[in-house]
């Protein structure tokens, strides 16, 4: 009997020892979380407070520290998002065509970087932040290759999925292969854009400039492209848009057209529909030819 009790005594006493040790280390794990947080919200702060500097260098480094807290904290991607857009906006404004631009026309350097950032993010840690870069002067905006794997993925370091840039100037923006999906693109000027391959699925385009855009194997299935039912007034199914844009159809010719892939479900200029080859294309459509 007392070797049973002893061996009871000894197993509660190991029970207890792993109880307080696990309650040790759980509380170890949360001082370290407060801790990585506190450091992140100083990070962040300081990076925000870098963008109001004068000197160029102090903003780029503020910009490069936002991407680098959103690599580390992606529960923070939605507020550097935001932070983001809002600092192109104001940086880059469509009616005063930026602040300073380089002398190939391109956006300022801090600009490049923070359009960089925003578009090689991964948008799963979005939640309800959305690119917004409505209104914004972009022409010749480009960014460098994206990490290894992006072209497997279809992607060359551009994600734009969702992203609101209506009345953007992007002509001659440097955009093949970008995801683009989703993107409101109302009234955007993209002439001579290269879009090459371009991910433009569901994309709203009524009043977009596409005129000597490079458009060749952009997959423009479920786009808009005109006003449903109509080539005027407001569809009930159309994306809300208070933009006078909304009420014209895009500016894209038949030939840069046949360049793309496109089915039933994309919304064409009525103009458009009485080319003899587009017409050829959608009869074989609907009588599931090729």
């Amino acid at each position: 009997m007392s070797i049973l009790i002893a061996s009871l005594v000894a197993v509660a006493g190991l029970w207890y020892s792993s109880v307080q040790t696990q309650q040790a280390n759980d509380q170890a794990r949360q001082e370290r979380a407060l801790t990585k947080e506190g450091q992140i919200t100083d990070r962040f702060n300081a990076a925000v407070g870098n963008l109001g500097d004068e000197a160029d260098e102090v903003r780029l480094g503020g910009i490069f520290a936002l991407r680098r807290i959103m690599e580390d904290s992606p529960r923070d991607q939605p507020a550097v998002v935001d932070v983001l857009s809002g600092y192109i906006r104001t940086r880059a404004p469509a009616a005063g065509g930026g602040t300073k631009r380089d002398a190939g026309g391109r956006p300022a350097p801090d600009v490049r970087a923070a359009f960089e950032t925003l578009t090689q993010r991964n948008p799963v840690h979005d939640k309800s932040a959305r690119v917004d870069l409505r209104d914004t002067h972009l022409r010749y905006i480009g960014v460098r290759p994206g990490p290894a794997g992006a072209e497997e993925t279809g992607a060359n370091g551009q994600r734009l999925e969702r992203a609101n840039l209506s009345g953007a100037d992007l002509a001659n923006a440097h955009l093949p292969r970008a995801l683009l999906s989703g993107t409101h693109l109302v009234g955007t000027r993209l002439e001579g854009a290269d879009l090459r391959r371009a991910d433009l699925r569901g994309t709203d385009l009524r009043g977009a400039q596409l005129v000597g855009a490079d458009l060749k194997g952009a997959d423009l299935r479920g786009a808009w492209l005109r006003i449903e039912g109509s080539t005027g007034g407001n569809s009930k199914n159309a994306p809300d848009t208070d933009s006078p844009a909304s009420e014209q159809p895009a500016k894209i010719s038949a030939d840069q057209l046949l360049e793309t892939q496109w089915d039933h479900t994309t919304l064409l200029p009525s103009a458009l529909k009485d080319d003899p080859r587009i017409r050829k294309r959608l009869s074989r459509m609907h009588t599931g030819t090729r």
